[in-house]
């Protein structure tokens, strides 16, 4: 967990939240005729960051599996890692049509 404490990943985490928990504010503010709860609100960004917690250890875990089968820097790594992007990219669909 020692990943939480790097400085660029704690920037952009607070670029990717502070703006989510601007436009709620602006929105419960406005909103008059169905507003929500404040439970409503606060049980929906409790959930966020539950999910956004269990996706961290998921990547980690799979970071952790992928150096135990395939040593960082190593020729079966780049070949996983250019395999797995090129597949991404043949699955996309084509914007320029």
């Amino acid at each position: 967990m020692l990943f939480l404490l790097n400085i660029p990943s704690m920037l952009l985490m607070a670029a990717a939240v502070v703006p989510a928990v601007f436009l709620m504010i602006q929105v419960f503010k406005t909103d008059r005729l169905e507003p929500e709860s404040p439970q409503m609100l606060t049980r929906l960004v409790i959930g966020g960051v539950i999910s956004t917690l269990i996706a961290m250890a998921l990547e980690w875990v799979g970071s952790f599996a992928l150096d135990m089968v395939f040593p960082e820097e190593s020729v079966p790594y780049y070949a996983w890692m250019y395999l797995r992007s090129s597949d991404r990219r043949r699955r996309a669909p084509s914007t320029l049509c």
